[in-house]
Protein backbone atom coordinates (compact mmCIF):
# COMPACT_ATOMS: atom_id res chain seq x y z
CA UNK A 1 0.00 0.00 0.00
CA UNK A 2 1.33 3.65 -1.00
CA UNK A 3 0.10 5.02 2.48
CA UNK A 4 0.31 4.63 6.09
CA UNK A 5 -3.37 5.46 6.65
CA UNK A 6 -2.65 6.61 10.38
CA UNK A 7 -1.12 9.83 8.34
CA UNK A 8 -3.69 10.67 5.64
CA UNK A 9 -4.85 14.19 5.43
CA UNK A 10 -8.50 14.95 6.46
CA UNK A 11 -8.40 18.03 4.18
CA UNK A 12 -11.16 19.78 6.48
CA UNK A 13 -14.53 19.60 5.62
CA UNK A 14 -14.61 21.28 2.21
CA UNK A 15 -18.39 21.24 2.05
CA UNK A 16 -20.32 24.72 1.78
CA UNK A 17 -18.23 26.26 -1.12
CA UNK A 18 -16.15 25.55 -4.00
CA UNK A 19 -12.35 25.78 -2.88
CA UNK A 20 -9.35 25.15 -4.82
CA UNK A 21 -6.85 22.64 -3.63
CA UNK A 22 -3.84 21.16 -3.58
CA UNK A 23 -1.93 23.57 -5.05
CA UNK A 24 1.39 22.49 -4.13
CA UNK A 25 0.97 18.52 -4.51
CA UNK A 26 4.00 17.17 -6.10
CA UNK A 27 2.07 14.35 -8.11
CA UNK A 28 4.52 11.37 -9.65
CA UNK A 29 1.88 10.03 -11.66
CA UNK A 30 1.63 13.37 -13.71
CA UNK A 31 5.26 14.09 -13.91
CA UNK A 32 8.28 14.85 -11.09
CA UNK A 33 8.11 18.47 -9.95
CA UNK A 34 4.27 18.78 -11.52
CA UNK A 35 1.34 21.03 -9.42
CA UNK A 36 -2.11 19.67 -9.61
CA UNK A 37 -5.08 22.22 -9.35
CA UNK A 38 -8.35 20.46 -8.56
CA UNK A 39 -11.80 22.87 -7.88
CA UNK A 40 -14.46 21.29 -5.56
CA UNK A 41 -18.11 21.33 -6.46
CA UNK A 42 -20.36 21.86 -3.52
CA UNK A 43 -21.84 18.47 -3.50
CA UNK A 44 -18.48 16.84 -3.23
CA UNK A 45 -17.99 14.91 0.48
CA UNK A 46 -14.30 14.68 0.65
CA UNK A 47 -14.70 13.53 4.63
CA UNK A 48 -17.37 10.91 3.32
CA UNK A 49 -14.65 9.71 0.74
CA UNK A 50 -11.86 9.61 2.94
CA UNK A 51 -13.72 8.04 5.43
CA UNK A 52 -14.50 5.03 3.15
CA UNK A 53 -10.80 5.21 2.26
CA UNK A 54 -9.66 4.70 5.90
CA UNK A 55 -12.19 2.30 6.38
CA UNK A 56 -11.11 -0.14 3.30
CA UNK A 57 -14.64 1.18 1.26
CA UNK A 58 -12.29 2.13 -0.89
CA UNK A 59 -10.04 0.07 -3.29
CA UNK A 60 -6.04 0.83 -4.02
CA UNK A 61 -5.81 0.87 -7.80
CA UNK A 62 -2.07 -0.30 -8.15
CA UNK A 63 -2.17 0.03 -11.68
CA UNK A 64 -3.05 3.71 -11.63
CA UNK A 65 -2.04 4.55 -7.82
CA UNK A 66 -5.09 5.87 -7.05
CA UNK A 67 -8.05 4.70 -4.39
CA UNK A 68 -11.20 4.32 -6.40
CA UNK A 69 -14.08 5.43 -4.16
CA UNK A 70 -17.73 4.00 -4.13
CA UNK A 71 -18.43 7.81 -4.76
CA UNK A 72 -16.67 7.45 -8.26
CA UNK A 73 -14.19 9.97 -7.13
CA UNK A 74 -10.64 8.99 -7.03
CA UNK A 75 -7.32 10.01 -4.92
CA UNK A 76 -4.06 9.99 -5.06
CA UNK A 77 -1.63 9.93 -2.62
CA UNK A 78 1.47 12.35 -2.04
CA UNK A 79 5.11 10.79 -1.21
CA UNK A 80 6.35 10.69 1.15
CA UNK A 81 3.97 12.68 3.31
CA UNK A 82 0.71 10.22 2.64
CA UNK A 83 -1.29 13.34 2.71
CA UNK A 84 -4.22 11.99 0.33
CA UNK A 85 -5.82 14.43 -2.35
CA UNK A 86 -8.27 14.54 -4.77
CA UNK A 87 -7.79 13.20 -8.51
CA UNK A 88 -10.77 12.97 -10.44
CA UNK A 89 -14.81 12.02 -10.51
CA UNK A 90 -18.02 13.50 -10.12
CA UNK A 91 -17.93 17.09 -8.49
CA UNK A 92 -13.61 17.39 -9.09
CA UNK A 93 -12.86 19.75 -11.85
CA UNK A 94 -9.21 19.75 -12.90
CA UNK A 95 -7.52 22.92 -13.71
CA UNK A 96 -4.57 24.14 -15.71
CA UNK A 97 -2.28 26.81 -14.04
CA UNK A 98 -3.49 29.21 -16.27
CA UNK A 99 -7.26 28.41 -15.28
CA UNK A 100 -6.20 27.99 -11.50
CA UNK A 101 -4.70 31.62 -11.86
CA UNK A 102 -7.65 32.89 -13.69
CA UNK A 103 -10.20 31.34 -11.10
CA UNK A 104 -8.00 32.92 -8.25
CA UNK A 105 -8.98 36.55 -9.24
CA UNK A 106 -12.38 36.06 -10.22
CA UNK A 107 -12.40 34.65 -6.14
CA UNK A 108 -10.26 37.53 -4.97
CA UNK A 109 -12.39 40.11 -6.60
CA UNK A 110 -14.87 38.35 -4.44
CA UNK A 111 -17.95 38.03 -7.72
CA UNK A 112 -17.50 41.47 -9.55
CA UNK A 113 -16.59 40.09 -12.67
CA UNK A 114 -15.44 43.20 -14.15
CA UNK A 115 -12.79 43.95 -11.55
CA UNK A 116 -11.23 40.29 -12.01
CA UNK A 117 -11.30 40.69 -15.93
CA UNK A 118 -9.72 44.32 -15.90
CA UNK A 119 -6.56 42.61 -13.40
CA UNK A 120 -6.39 39.54 -15.77
CA UNK A 121 -5.28 42.08 -18.27
CA UNK A 122 -1.78 42.05 -17.32
CA UNK A 123 -1.52 38.29 -17.60
CA UNK A 124 -1.34 38.02 -21.33
CA UNK A 125 -1.38 34.02 -20.86
CA UNK A 126 -5.13 34.15 -19.28
CA UNK A 127 -6.64 34.14 -22.44
CA UNK A 128 -10.49 34.60 -23.22
CA UNK A 129 -10.71 30.89 -23.11
CA UNK A 130 -9.10 30.20 -19.86
CA UNK A 131 -11.26 33.26 -18.16
CA UNK A 132 -13.61 31.38 -19.62
CA UNK A 133 -13.43 28.06 -18.21
CA UNK A 134 -12.22 29.43 -14.72
CA UNK A 135 -15.28 31.73 -14.32
CA UNK A 136 -17.76 28.34 -15.62
CA UNK A 137 -15.66 26.71 -12.06
CA UNK A 138 -16.52 30.36 -10.64
CA UNK A 139 -20.13 30.04 -11.04
CA UNK A 140 -19.97 27.17 -7.87
CA UNK A 141 -18.17 29.23 -5.50
CA UNK A 142 -20.14 31.18 -3.05
CA UNK A 143 -19.30 34.43 -3.79
CA UNK A 144 -20.59 34.32 -7.57
CA UNK A 145 -23.50 36.55 -7.79
CA UNK A 146 -25.04 35.85 -10.96
CA UNK A 147 -24.72 36.71 -14.47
Amino acid sequence: MATDRGRMSTLGDLRGQLRAVCTDVRDAAVGAGSVRHVALTLDVDVSGDLRDIQEGRAPWNRSTSRYETPSGRTYGVEEPSGTVFPDSGPGLINLGRHEYHALKHYIQADGDRRKAEEAMTFFPALTDSVQRRAYEVFKHHKSFRGE
